[in-house]
């Protein structure tokens, strides 16, 4: 559960710094301590976005996933995970990265090969257009489209 008190300076990924104002409900206002400029976040985006949460790690609303199917759902984690591998070179399920995946040898366009070839050996048929498509929309609304 997140507390925060109005003495509290809310840091994000970013390297923004914020005070709470004002809270209503599960909103509060947060006032930007370099531009003082409010704005109203919910609770949950205000953990989500804070420096403590490795911002490489993409993640959507926790309710959206309350409405869809849990066979859907299974596929929605494993694009994430396959997503945040070519984007990071962290897969969780494995220990060490995978040279097809390290970031400071491969190129974006490298790590997406290697992604179409392996989850075709696995019987997953996907074309590297469309593992672009969801790449890009990923990246533009930090969630899966």
């Amino acid at each position: 559960m997140l507390t925060i008190n109005r003495t509290d300076i809310i840091e994000f990924y970013d390297g923004t710094k914020h005070r709470l104002v004002d809270r209503d409900g599960n909103y509060g206002t947060l006032q930007n301590l370099a531009t003082g400029l409010n704005k109203v976040h919910h609770f949950a985006e205000i953990k989500l976005s804070s420096a403590d949460r490795d911002p490489r790690i993409k993640s959507c609303d926790p309710r959206a996933l309350d409405r869809i199917s849990a066979e859907h759902l299974a596929e929605v984690r494993m694009w994430v995970t396959q997503l945040n591998e070519i984007l990071t070179g962290i897969n969780p399920q494995r220990r060490q990265p995978g040279a097809a995946f390290d970031l400071a040898s491969t190129s974006q366009n490298d790590r997406v090969r290697a992604k179409v070839d392996e989850l075709n050996a696995t019987g997953f048929k996907v074309s590297r257009s469309s593992v672009y498509d969801k790449l890009r929309t990923y990246r533009r609304s930090d969630r899966l489209g």
